[in-house]
Formats: structure tokens, C-alpha cells, sequence
């Protein structure tokens, strides 16, 4: 009997027509002999896999679509509960001991602080921490300094301010009630726990299924092939994630790197495998639907798969600052993880959107559940995704819901992974969903003049317009039925489509 294991690593436009689409023709490696990569060869080495010659042995019905084993998140867990502190009105945020980090707190701001009430309160909260006892912690925790009590400095992406603390928990109480004219919501900080999955080895039939239609169309044709309006050169993709191994065959000429740690104590590539298997499905030679883009790796999940929610929102802080300083690149984030649900983190991603007009593309998740009840994929400015099948069907485990804007192939995706030069595996998750879409967006903005940047609503806009309807299969309750298509929009004009090898 097969198991397969299901992983979580918890835009209507100016008028323009490109006159050029690029076809790329999928890596098919064999037993023997030199292999064929975009026109060129390559020696066979002996962890290759047999992609396009292994052919898929699944069934037609919902059970084959992965088998779900569980998630680091459970959906009860998933939900906070929240109490306003009688005296001070500040909101308090707490979560399931399952998910939340002990004595480690994330504090938000007023939005209309000004600066000189940030350094002040900011210089009271650390003299009052300074008489405090020592934090009593597990051992060996890779998310909580052990000894004495920490402020962090402040991270403000647009209006939305906050800063973390770790303190013990009557501490943290009495600076609330203190500093309450400052202080709007205290939240307990939350972690998500990257679960790597392996599956069957099989060709990368998520990239066929991009460009065409109707899954019957798919299932006939399966001419190994994917044609889209660009290749992604000069666009930046962020991906926030386990980092990447830069020295990997899908990333030559310095296409991949670390520009960021959020934790000086992390490593400098990628141990776990989860990011570089993500940057394989952006913009991976072989695997890539943007094969020329410029993948940015913030490192904000430790190799261990262990993260939290404070270090995804400083490492998207980074983000942000990073393009703001490179106002004539185009860039988009990815983001496939999954934390409980916080109203600070769908905050943070809203107002990135909104102020900097920084498209972002995030999983929809694999519990089961309505996308709206989990963050970051229920902002309502982001890009969430869900995942379909070989057949078009939605696994069991991939999220649903409103929040839903769009369904990408995400179940037995093949793609990079860290452990050698080389080397491959077969994942399935919405978080393998999420960076196909990315692709999809940096190979549009790739084919635009240099001095047209759509909005993020206006990206939203063109995939919802471009999407096949009513193609997926249980779907699941409230989502919108659209699955991603990608074939180059010139091709109605076939005399000014030329399709590159």
C-alpha cells in the first residue's frame, strides 16, 4: 500500500501585451547517458530521479490525495482566546500550551505613538524588567534566551508597532497595567513546527498542469511543457522560510541566497530543506515556473523546523525595508507557513500590502479547516492558496474557505531540497501550492515594461481573471472554485507569440 505524508512547514491590468512567451520544456532525465537541461547537457548522477518516465500510479478518488498524519497545529489550537484586562482595557491574546512559547510575549503599540513615547516606554519597560527574577524555561529552547528578562527593539512595518518581551508572566501583568496608555494588545508569541514529508518520486506534473485548461486536457496532452508570459528576470521573490542551499543546481549563477537571518544563532544555508524546496518551485531551472527570478531568502524557521510567530514578523519587517530601498525592482513574497490565528500577523501582512504595495502570497494551510481561521492566511490583502491533485481534486488536509482566492497544484510536487548539490524530493502541502503562484506573478511582472508595477490588488485581479472555474473537485466549503492558469495571454494572437526554449 502507497502512504503518502502530508507536509506543512507549520491580482485587471494596464493593457499591455507582450509580444514573446516563454516555453520551457521539463528536465526528463534517464538511466544512462548525458541529461537534457534547457539546451544543456548535464551528466547523470545516481540520485537523479525518473521524472518524466515513472508514471503516476495513484487512484481517482479523494484517498489518494495524500495521506494526512497529522499537524503541528490542531485547529482547536488554532483559535486564541481573548481577554480584556479588566483595569488597563488592553486586550491579552493567550493560546493552548500546544502552540505557545512560554514567558515570551509579543507587545503591539498604539498605532499614534509618536516616536518619543516608543523610546520612553521602551527605556521604562527594561529598568522595570532589570529587578525582576530570572525566566525559568526548558532547557535547550532555541526560541527563549534563558536567565535574565529581554526587550527587544521595535519593529513598525507602516502604522502597526510592537516589540517582543520575555518576562514571567506577573511581569508581563504589571507592565500592562503601568505603561496601558501605550500598549493595545499583548500576545502570547506562538511557534510552528515545519513537518518534512517525503512522498513517491514521480515527474513534476504541477508545472505541466499550469497551462492548460481542463484536467482531461492535461491528463491527454502531457506535453511536458510550460508556457507563460515570462521568465522572471529582474524580479525579486522573498521568501520567508528555512533559508536555501544557494550552491544547488536549480540556483545557478547566484540566483539564491540568505540576505537575512532573524536569529544570529541560526545557520547559514539550509539544513531542513523546506525553503529550498519552496525556491525550487519559484524559480528552480528545472522545477521553477520563473526560472530567471532572484530568490531572497529570509531565514525565519530554524533548521530544526522550529519557528515563531515574532520571527516571521521580523523577518518580514526586513522585507519590506529591503525593497523599499529598491524602488525599480519588482518583487513579490512568499510565504508557506502557518501559525494560530493572530490579528497582529494578518496586521503586519494587511499593512505591508496596503502602504507599500508589496504583493505577498501565503499557504492556506493543512489542517483541514477554513483558511479565515488561521494567519497569515487569513489577511484579507494577501494571496492565500490552496492545493489540488494530480486530478484536480482538493487533498483532505489542504484548508478552505473564503479566504481562499485561488487552488494550485500542491500534492507529490518535486522540486530541491538541501542535503546534497543535487538533490530532490517529493513534497505535497499547500506550502508547495503557494510558491507556484509566486512564480506565476514574477513571470508576469517579468514581462511588462520596466516602468509598469501593477498593485497588489491588480495582481490579485489578473489571477482571479486568468484562473480556470469550476475545475476543482471538493473544493470545500466558501471556496471560490478557481484554479491557476498561466498560459502566455498573447498566445490569442499566435503570430506574436514566440515561445523560447
Amino acid at each position: 500500500m502507497k502512504v503518502v505524508v502530508c507536509c506543512l512547514l507549520v491580482l485587471s491590468l494596464q493593457s499591455v501585451r507582450r509580444v514573446a512567451c516563454v516555453q520551457l520544456t521539463f528536465f526528463a532525465p534517464r538511466p544512462q547517458g548525458p541529461v537534457q537541461v534547457g539546451g544543456a547537457a548535464l551528466p547523470h548522477t545516481a540520485n537523479s530521479a525518473q521524472e518524466d518516465n515513472t508514471a503516476y500510479a495513484g487512484g481517482d478518488d479523494l484517498e489518494e490525495e495524500g495521506r494526512f498524519e497529522g499537524t503541528t497545529i490542531r485547529a482547536v489550537d488554532a483559535v486564541p482566546k481573548v481577554h480584556v484586562e479588566t483595569e488597563s482595557r488592553v486586550r491579552l491574546v493567550s493560546y493552548t500550551k500546544a502552540v505557545r512559547i512560554e514567558n515570551r510575549y509579543i507587545v503591539q503599540l498604539k498605532e499614534d505613538l509618536p516616536e518619543s513615547r516608543v523610546k520612553s516606554h521602551l527605556t521604562a519597560v527594561r529598568s522595570s524588567l532589570k529587578q525582576t527574577g530570572p525566566l525559568v524555561a526548558k532547557a535547550g529552547s532555541p526560541l527563549l534566551a534563558l536567565g535574565q528578562p529581554k526587550v527587544d527593539d521595535v519593529i513598525t512595518i507602516g502604522r502597526v508597532k510592537f516589540y517582543v518581551m520575555e518576562a514571567r508572566p506577573e511581569d508581563m501583568d504589571n507592565i500592562v497595567r503601568t505603561k496601558k496608555s501605550d500598549v493595545t494588545t499583548v500576545y502570547e508569541d506562538t511557534k510552528v513546527k515545519l513537518l518534512d514529508c517525503k512522498n513517491f518520486t514521480g515527474w513534476p506534473w504541477g508545472l505541466d498542469r499550469l497551462d492548460m485548461r481542463a484536467v482531461r486536457d492535461f491528463r491527454a496532452e502531457r506535453d511536458k511543457r510550460l508556457i507563460v508570459d515570462g521568465d522572471g528576470m529582474g524580479v525579486d521573490v522573498y521568501v520567508l522560510d528555512t533559508g536555501i542551499r544557494a550552491d544547488h543546481r536549480e540556483f545557478r549563477k547566484n540566483r539564491g541566497k540568505i540576505i537575512h537571518k532573524v536569529d544570529p544563532g541560526m545557520s547559514d544555508g539550509d539544513t531542513h530543506g523546506h525553503g529550498t524546496h519552496v525556491s525550487g518551485l519559484i524559480a528552480g531551472r528545472r522545477f521553477g515556473v520563473a526560472r530567471l527570478a532572484r530568490v531572497n531568502a529570509i531565514k525565519v524557521v530554524d533548521d530544526k523546523g522550529e519557528g515563531s510567530a515574532s520571527w516571521l514578523l521580523s523577518g518580514l519587517e526586513h522585507a519590506v525595508n529591503t525593497i523599499k530601498t529598491k524602488p525599480n525592482r519588482k518583487a513579490v513574497i512568499n510565504i508557506s507557513l502557518g501559525y494560530p490565528k493572530s490579528d497582529l500577523i494578518d496586521a503586519a501582512i494587511n499593512e505591508t500590502v496596503r502602504l507599500y504595495n508589496i504583493p505577498i502570497v501565503v499557504a492556506a494551510g493543512n489542517e483541514a479547516m477554513d483558511a479565515c481561521e488561521k494567519s497569515p492566511s487569513g489577511a484579507s490583502e494577501a494571496i492565500t492558496v490552496s492545493a489540488t491533485s494530480y486530478h484536480d481534486i482538493r487533498p483532505k488536509w489542504a484548508n478552505y474557505g473564503p479566504c481562499v482566492d485561488i487552488f494550485a497544484p500542491g500534492n507529490n510536487m518535486k522540486s530541491s531540497v538541501s542535503s546534497a548539490w543535487n538533490a530532490t524530493d517529493t513534497l505535497s502541502g499547500t506550502s508547495m501550492a503557494c510558491p507556484l503562484v509566486v512564480g506565476s506573478l514574477a513571470a508576469y511582472l517579468s514581462s511588462l515594461p520596466a516602468s509598469v508595477k501593477p498593485s497588489p490588488a491588480e495582481l490579485k485581479d489578473y489571477l482571479i481573471k486568468r484562473a480556470t472555474v469550476n475545475e476543482v473537485r471538493n473544493a470545500g466549503k466558501g471556496s471560490p472554485n478557481r484554479l491557476l492558469y498561466v498560459k502566455c495571454s498573447s498566445l490569442q494572437e499566435p503570430q506574436t507569440c514566440d515561445p523560447l526554449a
